[in-house]
């Protein structure tokens, strides 16, 4: 059975010319880049949120999709990402997600609050060093401030995780 494994890092700007340089990306396959424009949404009393639950919708071209995350703990605090994707049309649907907790918000009215917009730009890359055996990168960054990205929300852009 195969299995994957997904590590994240948070490089700083000035790193970014170094992580273009690694071993694993000269020698892995670019697969390209694609424009990004995710815009997260959560009721105005942010009800979404209070129940660990993200509501996204994302436009890569003409793509466009909903994505629905919910976050959850064992009983050893061990955490867990579900998530669910499926077309968005302007309307939203839960009916596909198996997760009860998460399927009784479908008809969620989000529109009441502000939206929370991310516009960026991701490259990926395939790495084989055997049979079957493969590792994908992505960096994700917007053109003036490589890896971090821009958050707009109330008018006002800022990096999405300032201070670090």
């Amino acid at each position: 059975m195969a299995q994957s494994k997904m590590i994240r890092l948070l490089l700083p700007s000035s790193a970014h010319r170094a992580f273009l340089r690694h071993p694993l990306l000269i020698d892995a396959e670019t697969l390209g880049t694609r424009k990004l424009v995710d815009v997260y949404l959560d009721t105005p009393d942010l009800a979404l949120r209070r129940h660990a639950i993200e509501l996204r919708t994302r436009k890569e071209g003409r793509r466009r999709l909903q994505t629905v995350k919910r976050t959850t703990f064992d009983l050893c605090q061990q955490r867990a990402r579900h998530r669910w994707e499926r077309p968005y049309d302007d309307s939203f649907d839960f009916s596909h997600i198996g997760d009860r907790q998460v399927r009784r918000w479908h008809g969620v009215n989000a529109s009441g609050a502000r939206p929370f917009e991310a516009k960026l730009s991701r490259t990926s890359w395939r790495y084989a060093p055997a049979r079957r055996t493969y590792v994908s990168s992505r960096c994700t960054k917007q053109s003036h401030s490589p890896v971090t990205g821009t958050v707009r929300a109330a008018r006002r852009f800022a990096p999405p995780f300032p201070g670090r």
